[in-house]
């Protein structure tokens, strides 16, 4: 794929582990500076 997107069956993940993937995949896309501290796990 051309992106870094990801690909995740709804009815296979729960809420936790699809907050997770959410927050990692934001974390790696957001600039350093101004969205880092907004990390709920620290």
């Amino acid at each position: 794929m051309r992106y870094h997107w990801a690909h995740v069956r709804l009815a296979a993940v729960g809420a936790d582990e699809m907050r997770e993937l959410v927050e990692d995949a934001w974390a790696f896309c957001v600039p350093q500076r101004g969205g880092r501290p907004l990390d709920a796990h620290g």
